[in-house]
C-alpha cells in the first residue's frame, strides 16, 4: 500500500491495512456493530490486571534480563506488519539495493537455476557460486517488489519460483527465504501449497520464511486468497519454536483471520496467556490482532499500548543499556496502534478511490485516542491520533 495511504504518513512504518481484518465486531458487538457498554468495566479490570502483571514480571526479570537480552529480539518494536516489514523485510530490500539492478529478471531467474542442488549435509559455504546466488535471491526479491509484470511473466515467474524454492526448502534457509518473499510479492493462488507446507514443516526456518512471504503477500496482493492458511499459521502459535516466527504470525492473524475463527482467536488469546517478557512482541501483536477480530481479549493490550506512561515503564530489550523505552520508541508504539484502529480498504474497480474504515471499536479505546489527539507531548502522535479520529467521524 503507498505511504500516502495510512493516517500515519509521517513514518515509513505507517500501515494501518497490513493487519486489518474484514471484520464485523465479534461475539460481544450490538447488531449496529457498537461494543456493549456492559463489557467495559471487565475489560478495565483485566487491563489493570494486565499491567499489574506486566509491571511484575518487569521488575522480576529485570537484572536477568538487561544482561541477556543484547541482539535477542530482532524486531523490538514488531507490534504490526508496518514496522515488521520495516525492520525484517525493509532491510533486505535494502540491502539488495547495494547490489545493483542492471540484471534482468531472466538472467537473475536463469543464474539461480544453475545453481547446484544443495543437500542438507552440505556446507552452503562451500558449494560453488552459492554466495552469487545469494545475491541473486535477494536481487530477484527485489526487482519482484518494485517492478510491473506481464500476466505471462508472472505465470512464467512463478513456476520457475516454485520449483527454485523446492529445491532449497529444508537446505538452504537464507536462499529459501528470499524465495518466498518473492513469492509472497506475486501473491498467486498457486503458490497456496508450498506456503501450506513451509508452515507445517518441522523446520523453524522454513516456517519463518512463509510467515515472511504472506506478509507480502498481504502488501501486494488480495489476503482472502491465503486465508486457507488461517490454521497452518494459528498452530504456530500453539506449538512453534521460533519466537521470531510466532511475533510475526500472531500480527499476521489479524488479517489473515475473520471474527468467526474462534480456534484461531483462542489461539491468540492462549498467547496473552502465556506472556513472558521474551515474547512480549508477539503477546502485542496477538492483542492487537483480537482486538481488530473484535475479541474483548484483545482491548486490555491496546489500550495499554496506547498509554504512554504505561510504555515508559517498558524495558527496551534491543540495547541493554538504555533501560525503558526512549521517547521516540514510545512514539512509534503509539502511532504504530493508531494506525490498528482503522483499515484501509482499496477500491473494487482501478479508477476508484479506497477508503479507510474503524476495524477497532471501543469506547474506552476512543477516550484514550481522543486524549493523545488533543494533548500528548508529540507532535506526530498527535496528528495520527486526529486522523485516526476523523476516519471515525467521517
Amino acid at each position: 500500500m503507498p505511504d500516502d495511504q495510512s493516517p500515519d504518513n509521517t513514518s515509513p512504518s505507517n500501515s494501518p491495512n497490513d493487519v486489518a481484518a474484514d471484520a464485523a465486531m465479534g461475539r460481544n458487538a450490538d447488531e449496529d456493530g457498537s461494543i456493549d457498554p456492559a463489557l467495559s468495566s471487565d475489560v478495565e479490570a483485566n487491563r489493570e490486571e494486565l499491567h499489574e502483571a506486566m509491571s511484575t514480571l518487569q521488575a522480576t526479570n529485570a537484572s536477568q534480563d538487561r544482561k541477556a537480552s543484547f541482539g535477542r529480539q530482532m524486531i523490538q518494536l514488531a507490534l504490526i506488519p508496518a514496522i515488521i516489514v520495516a525492520g525484517v523485510i525493509g532491510v533486505w530490500i535494502m540491502i539488495t539495493a547495494l547490489t545493483g539492478r542492471s540484471q534482468s529478471l531472466e538472467a537473475v531467474l536463469s543464474s539461480l537455476e544453475r545453481l547446484p542442488v544443495i543437500t542438507s549435509n552440505v556446507d552452503i559455504a562451500a558449494v560453488p557460486g552459492r554466495q552469487q546466488g545469494f545475491r541473486d535471491a535477494m536481487t530477484l526479491a527485489a526487482m519482484l517488489d518494485g517492478d510491473e509484470l506481464t500476466l505471462e511473466q508472472v505465470q512464467t515467474t512463478k513456476t520457475r519460483l516454485i520449483a527454485l524454492a523446492q529445491r532449497h526448502q529444508g537446505a538452504d534457509s537464507q536462499i529459501f527465504a528470499f524465495l518466498m518473499l518473492s513469492l509472497g510479492t506475486l501473491a498467486d493462488p498457486d503458490t497456496l501449497n508450498l506456503f501450506r507446507e513451509a508452515l507445517q514443516s518441522e523446520n523453524a526456518n522454513d516456517q519463518l520464511a512463509a510467515v515472511r512471504g504472506l506478509w507480502k503477500w498481504q502488501q501486494n496482493g488480495d489476503i482472502g486468497d491465503a486465508r486457507g492458511l488461517t490454521p497452518d499459521v494459528a498452530m504456530l502459535l500453539v506449538d512453534g519454536t521460533d519466537l521470531k516466527a510466532q511475533t510475526l504470525a500472531a500480527a499476521l492473524l489479524g488479517g489473515l483471520a475473520t471474527p468467526e475463527d474462534m480456534a484461531v482467536r483462542d489461539a491468540l488469546a492462549s498467547l496473552i496467556d502465556r506472556a513472558t517478557q521474551e515474547n512480549r512482541e508477539a503477546v502485542w501483536n496477538a492483542g492487537c490482532a483480537l482486538a481488530v477480530l473484535g475479541d474483548d481479549r484483545g482491548f486490555p493490550v491496546v489500550m495499554s499500548l496506547l498509554d504512554r506512561s504505561w510504555l515508559a515503564t517498558q524495558l527496551d530489550t534491543t540495547d541493554p543499556t538504555r533501560g525503558t523505552f526512549t521517547t521516540e520508541s514510545q512514539n512509534k508504539i503509539l502511532k504504530t496502534v493508531l494506525n490498528v484502529i482503522v483499515k484501509y480498504v482499496p477500491s473494487s474497480s482501478e479508477e476508484g478511490e479506497g477508503r479507510f474504515e474503524v476495524c477497532v471499536d471501543h469506547p474506552t479505546i476512543w477516550t484514550m485516542v481522543e486524549q493523545l489527539a488533543a494533548d500528548d507531548a508529540s507532535e506526530e502522535v498527535r496528528v495520527v491520533a486526529q486522523k485516526v479520529l476523523d476516519v471515525r467521524d467521517q
